[in-house]
């Protein structure tokens, strides 16, 4: 999947929990506010991880998306 202008990329594969979490919520801290942090990961439970994290703060899940063992999400800071 392509970085869309007004997304910033962060690519966690390899990493294992909690590292792929607190990456995005080190770059959702840093980023401005209308961005959208595009996600890329291998860690199974990182879906789950990423919607419960939006579920109980401001951020939005946008979408996900799987292509072999590798995830894509994206979510609205």
């Amino acid at each position: 999947m392509d970085t869309l202008e007004n997304e910033i990329k962060l690519d966690v594969r390899g990493m294992a929990c909690p590292a792929p979490m607190r990456a995005l919520r080190r770059v959702l801290r840093e980023s401005p506010q209308t961005m959208v942090i595009y996600l890329v990961g291998d860690d199974p439970h990182l879906e789950l991880d990423v919607a419960a994290y939006c579920a109980r703060s401001a951020h939005h899940l946008l979408s996900v998306a799987r292509t072999g063992s590798t995830i894509h999400l994206r979510i609205h800071r």
